[in-house]
């Protein structure tokens, strides 16, 4: 009715609604049922303190500073409920079992519900038996008070709180806009080899101390090995690794070891770009791609002819070339033909010239007789079709 009533009108169309009055120049509002004994605003937003990092937040909460600042426990509302949109399985299974059961959704879920002031006098009813009661009144505040607790009581849990904020920190991204950066040196960086080494050697170290523990890594240490490595596995082991928080992806590793073993490393893409500098097109790598590079780390040192090649390129050279009992198949059986005296005419490498005509080799009569049944079955054929 307020907007209603707010609206403008000329003074011609208000005259022609309202005979006795000449222009609107103001609106009453008889308020029967008490609705506007309270003003009436849009519901603000959770984030409330967008400035404060999530740790502070926790340790506020921790300590009890919520009693004192009511936008606390909205923001932390808020981080929650983004914080369980891109939290992963393994992650979510972590928090939820020290928790005590609930996951982040629930988290978040329990504290909305206690901040909620029609449950909070709902329950004070209930509990007390009075009808007419105020959010303001001691009691409703008690009841409140109590909800809170039980709704953080699983943030006084230190483990719980760390875990939050490694699934937060790890994609976080802390954004600058207040320093200006200035070129220092546009040179070849001398420490990138360094680098390069480092992050191999904090690979190696890492494949020794969960060698036991990661099902991939267990098929890549025993030699003779019978078992087969599955995708999962090598799920787990790239999950692994990025649980470790060691700054190592797939396509560092591969810039890594073609910064240091340039001759023995491939990209998988042969093909020039045709930008500026003729440079090769950036090669995202795969997650199978991991495979090549534990097989690469192990044999590095003891194989100075190994090469660290894409798992595609290795797939598509071994579906074409064939496996080696293949070609041992064809070996055998090229040997057999020539222990029998099986023969197999010669194909010119060029046409004969006009003036000579081609010479051939007699071959014996049941050779002769089959190929000429076969002569004649490819004619009916070609005459029926």
């Amino acid at each position: 009715m307020k907007g209603r009533g707010s609206r403008v009108i000329n003074d011609s169309e208000f005259h022609n609604v309202t005979a006795t009055y000449e222009s609107k120049t103001r609106f009453i509002i008889v308020d029967a049922v008490g609705v506007c004994e309270q003003i009436k605003t849009d519901e603000p937003p959770l984030e409330r303190k967008s400035s404060i990092p999530l740790k502070k937040i926790l340790d506020d909460v921790a300590v009890g500073r919520w009693r004192k600042d009511d936008d606390l426990l909205p923001t932390l509302v808020g981080r929650l409920g983004r914080l369980a949109k891109h939290a992963k399985p393994a992650e979510q299974v972590a928090i939820t079992d020290l928790s005590g059961g609930r996951s982040i959704h629930q988290l978040a879920a329990d504290i909305l519900q206690a901040l909620d002031v029609d449950r909070q006098l709902e329950l004070t009813q209930q509990e007390t038996g009075q009808t007419y009661l105020n959010p303001n009144d001691p009691l409703v505040l008690q009841t409140a008070h109590r909800l809170m607790q039980q709704a953080l009581l699983p943030f006084d849990d230190p483990d719980l709180r760390d875990a939050l904020l490694k699934t937060q920190e790890r994609d976080e991204l802390t954004i600058d806009i207040v320093s200006q950066d200035h070129v220092l040196v546009s040179d070849w960086d001398i420490q990138a080899e360094d680098k390069a080494r480092a992050m191999i050697t904090t690979f190696r170290d890492f494949i020794e101390q969960h060698r036991d523990e990661i099902a991939a890594l267990q098929v890549f240490y025993s030699r003779p090995s019978h078992a087969r490595l599955k995708y999962e596995d090598i799920q787990q082991l790239a999950d692994a690794i990025e649980r470790a928080r060691l700054g190592l992806t797939t396509d560092k590793l591969w810039q890594a070891y073609e910064l240091l073993d340039n001759g023995r490393v491939q990209d998988g893409n042969d093909e020039k770009g045709k930008g500026k500098g003729n440079k090769r097109k950036k090669t995202q790598r795969m997650l199978t791609d991991l495979i090549a590079l534990v097989r690469y780390t192990l044999i590095h040192d003891t194989d100075t002819t190994a090469t660290l090649e894409p798992y595609s390129v290795m797939v598509q050279r071994r579906f074409t070339t064939g496996s080696p009992s293949k070609k041992r198949s064809k070996d055998a059986a090229s040997q057999w033909n020539r222990d029998n005296g099986s023969t197999s005419s010669a194909t010119p490498s060029s046409p004969p010239s006009p003036s000579k005509s081609p010479t051939s080799t007699a071959a014996p009569s049941s050779r002769k007789a089959a190929s000429a049944k076969r002569t004649k079955y490819s004619a009916q054929n070609s005459t029926h079709y």
